[in-house]
């Protein structure tokens, strides 16, 4: 023992040290006033901490408190999940959403002259002269499927941030009360 730590004073209280060492810690304590207050203090708060009287624990406690907590237990509201219902509630607007486009563009085919299809005409010329292999990406029906896929991909991950910091959000609230 070359250097004197609270465990061996702690030892040294509760009687756990064998000569030598308790040998060896009186000579350090003779060169260490720190350590020698410190264990001053210990055997202090040792002697304040045995005298104190205790009480006993009511007979019942543990029904009361096992009632208790079941009784809080019950309270809480179980967690509902509206996954289902969100995806369905999603995937109902997406077929809206094509339906909607479908009519749209069907309608402006009819109507030739209006003043958006003079900008589209434009646009189209350009990607005809310009960007003929981004114009047959984007024709074939590859692009609709991506685009689906991402917009799916991206709505789920957007319901699982939601969740995740709602529950985040609860557990904070949990540790604050």
């Amino acid at each position: 023992m070359n250097k004197i730590t609270d465990e061996i004073l702690t030892q040294n209280l509760d009687g756990e040290l064998d000569e030598n060492s308790l040998a060896e810690l009186k000579e350090l304590l003779e060169n260490n006033r720190y350590a020698l207050n410190k264990l001053k203090a210990l055997r202090l708060a040792e002697f304040h901490l045995r005298s104190l009287e205790t009480d006993k624990a009511p007979s019942d406690f543990t029904e009361r408190f096992s009632r208790l907590f079941l009784e809080k237990l019950n309270r809480l509201k179980p967690k509902v999940s509206y996954f289902f219902v969100t995806m369905l509630t999603l995937f109902a607007a997406a077929i809206t959403a094509v339906i909607g486009f479908a009519i749209n563009f069907l309608s402006k085919e009819n109507n030739s002259g209006s003043f958006l299809n003079v900008y589209k005409d434009k646009v189209e010329d350009f990607i005809k002269t310009n960007l003929t292999p981004f114009q047959n990406f984007i024709k074939g029906s590859d692009i609709m499927y991506i685009g689906t896929a991402l917009s799916v991909l991206l709505l789920i991950t957007a319901y699982f941030i939601f969740e995740s910091h709602k529950n985040l959000k609860n557990k904070i609230n949990e540790l604050t009360r």
